[in-house]
């Protein structure tokens, strides 16, 4: 299995709804075809289709007889549980946001750190947003947000 995958394939393959329920339902349950594709409410050739861009993206293989995750789909699913989590929380980075932008317009510092605290439970989501704005946010420490208590001045220019 010598194939190019591209980060383009990899988001066609999951698409749309249906296959990328597919996909989830291929990582956890070890179902057969037949089920599959009825659970989903999809065709045998809607089911196939899928099970092709699929398998061309290099997410899912086939292992006697059933379809199994492969070791890149592990990592895309969980890349994809961290943007589902992401968009449960979309309303506090809307606020982060704008907290962001109201400190740039008025060039005030604030404690990015502090606010990720208060409003954020989720750590990985929380590493994330910090990589650009603390420099030792960008450390293997999966912890390092909380031990850099820096202030940010999230202004373009400096006073």
């Amino acid at each position: 299995m010598n194939k190019t995958v591209s980060i383009s394939s990899v988001f066609r393959a999951l698409s749309d709804e249906k296959s990328y329920n597919l996909f989830n339902t291929i990582f956890n349950d070890d179902t057969a075809s037949q089920v599959l594709y009825t659970n989903l409410g999809l065709s045998k050739r809607q089911y196939y289709n899928r099970i092709s861009e699929l398998r061309s993206a290099g997410l899912i293989g086939k292992q006697k007889g059933k379809y199994i995750i492969t070791s890149l789909g592990k990592v895309i699913y969980s890349i994809l549980k961290i943007g589902e989590r992401a968009i449960d929380s979309n309303w506090k980075l809307q606020a982060i946001d704008m907290i962001n932008f109201s400190a740039n317009v008025n060039s005030v510092a604030i404690d990015y750190v502090k606010i990720m605290d208060t409003l954020l439970d989720d750590i990985e989501i929380k590493e994330i947003l910090l990589q650009d704005n603390l420099p030792s946010a960008t450390s293997k420490d999966p912890g390092s947000y909380r031990k850099s208590k820096h202030m940010v001045s999230l202004s373009s220019k400096s006073s």
